[in-house]
């Protein structure tokens, strides 16, 4: 689940959702009191200096990308 906010509605409609079929969730977001990670399982938080995405989606979103490039780099080693 990613979300720089932890409140966007959609994500979080979504999570709720997984949560009531059983699955196990993990969030991205970059604050730590959010409604997002309060649901998820597992939580990640990324730094953002701006949570506001509509005009500068790529530089309030730079620390999710990171995290994401990191968690996919470390899935594709570990399956080698």
């Amino acid at each position: 689940l990613l979300s720089l906010s932890g409140n966007t509605t959609k994500i979080i409609e979504i999570a709720n959702m997984a949560k009531a079929r059983g699955a196990k969730t993990a969030s991205i977001t970059s604050f730590t009191t959010n409604s997002v990670s309060k649901i998820a399982d597992y939580n990640l938080f990324c730094s953002s200096d701006d949570s506001f995405t509509k005009d500068n989606d790529s530089k309030s979103r730079m620390g999710m990308f990171i995290i994401v490039e990191l968690l996919v780099s470390t899935i594709k080693n570990n399956l080698k």
